[in-house]
């Protein structure tokens, strides 16, 4: 496995530190339902069948990413309002979304490989994913999360991303406003690609 340095582990935790923006997402997980009350994960939904919204949430903010300024998101890392810069937002794992991965394959790297083909499948450039995102796994109090970071696409003509989900449908054109990931209305989805995608903006 991989094994962040030093560096990458300060920046991690700095991460952890931080709130929601728009270039900073946290996702308790990416398949499994997590009770917000409880503070537990529900094993099973009421089909037993992985929650393809919470994927689709995941491929959209990286999408959004992708089509604004870059960012992170960390997978299985608790979304907590915090006030102060102090206390990093929990680790909560991605080991309970194992249980959705084929037998031999539950472990960081089944993960990965199942995360980059619903990306895959999902972007109208189907080389996104590997070109503009970055994939790695700290550990922290015994726990296994992802970090994904996301770089800005270059702005050029016909370069913006479009993304089907399973839950949405048709292609979406997703950017990152504030702490939010926004599905744009044609109007306003051609608006911004002539302004940050004609190939004449510095942005």
């Amino acid at each position: 496995k991989r094994k962040l340095s030093a560096k990458a582990e300060d920046s991690t935790m700095n991460l952890r530190k931080g709130l929601e923006s728009n270039k900073l997402e946290f996702k308790a997980s990416l398949w499994t339902n997590f009770n917000e009350a409880t503070g537990e994960f529900v094993e099973t939904d009421v089909q037993g069948k992985k929650s393809l919204a919470l994927q689709d949430a995941v491929i959209k903010t990286v999408a959004a990413f992708m089509n604004t300024e870059g960012g992170t998101l960390l997978i299985g890392v608790r979304d907590k309002k915090r006030s102060d810069g102090d206390s990093p937002a929990e680790v909560l794992g991605i080991e309970p979304d194992f249980q959705w991965l084929k037998k031999g394959k539950r472990d960081s790297e089944g993960f990965e490989t199942a995360l980059r083909t619903a990306m895959r499948k999902a972007y109208s450039n189907s080389a996104a994913e590997q070109l503009y995102v970055g994939v790695s796994f700290p550990r922290s109090d015994g726990k296994e999360f992802c970090r994904v970071d996301v770089k800005a696409l270059p702005r050029v003509s016909g370069n913006q991303l479009y993304t089907k989900t399973e839950t949405m449908g048709d292609d979406k054109f997703f950017t990152r406003s504030a702490d939010s990931t926004i599905p744009n209305s044609i109007q306003t989805a051609v608006e911004y690609i002539s302004r940050h995608f004609d190939g004449s903006s510095d942005d």
